[in-house]
């Protein structure tokens, strides 16, 4: 019996880096709510993780403004704002557009086949695929692209803001409707990469963030 127990421990446990992709995930798509509590003790029960190894995602996630840590109170899911997100996309547009420029430079075969797949998916999509698959195929569609950049630096920083801007879709989900008209320049994007043009490419992404910033500045 002590061995089954020890068995069953072994499996629960998760590494640090597996940990912090699980929690990342439950906030950017809303697992937990906007001030919803986390509770750290089940946290550490359900992961096998010590709480001093658990506080350090957690603060690493608080810098990420995913979530707050309220001495005496508590951690809490990050609030949304609502001007935030605003400003959000508005930074957005020109990073993904950085992004997309760069990867002119190094994308491979492989990459666009990729992104081709993706828009053909989305051109053969029926009005039974909900906004949040489509959203799902468009967040691909953009980390295929910034997996072709050699910027780290860029990266993180498209990153953190492309999840914080994720909740907030995801927040407003139920009001946005369909999606698919602001995915129709996804293919101008990856015209513009297959010519090696960076402004061109840079330009259609920067356009493509604004036309789904302006979806969801609609109904804020």
């Amino acid at each position: 019996m002590e061995q089954a127990s020890q068995s069953a421990t072994a499996v629960q446990k998760k590494d640090k880096e597996e940990v912090y992709d699980i929690l990342r995930h439950r906030l950017v798509y809303l697992h937990y709510q906007p001030g919803q509590i986390i509770n750290e003790k089940e946290l550490c029960d359900e992961f096998g993780i010590g709480r001093t190894p658990l506080r350090e995602l957690l603060l690493k996630l608080q810098n990420k403004k995913l979530l707050k840590i309220l001495p005496r109170f508590g951690t809490f899911a990050e609030d949304i704002n609502l001007l935030e997100l605003k400003n959000l996309y508005q930074i957005r547009e020109v990073l993904e557009g950085l992004s997309a420029a760069l990867a002119v430079e190094t994308i491979t075969e492989e990459k666009i086949d990729a992104l081709q797949a993706i828009i053909q998916e989305i051109k053969e999509h029926n009005p039974a695929k909900s906004s949040e698959q489509l959203a799902l195929l468009d967040q691909q569609f953009h980390l295929i692209i910034r997996s072709c950049v050699l910027n780290q630096s860029l990266n993180e920083i498209c990153e953190e803001v492309d999840d914080r801007c994720t909740r907030g879709w995801y927040y407003n989900m139920s009001n946005i409707g369909n999606v698919a008209a602001s995915m129709d320049n996804l293919k101008d994007i990856l015209t513009a990469i297959m010519e090696h043009d960076q402004e061109k490419a840079r330009t259609a992404m920067e356009t493509h963030v604004r036309e789904f910033r302006e979806v969801i500045m609609h109904i804020l």
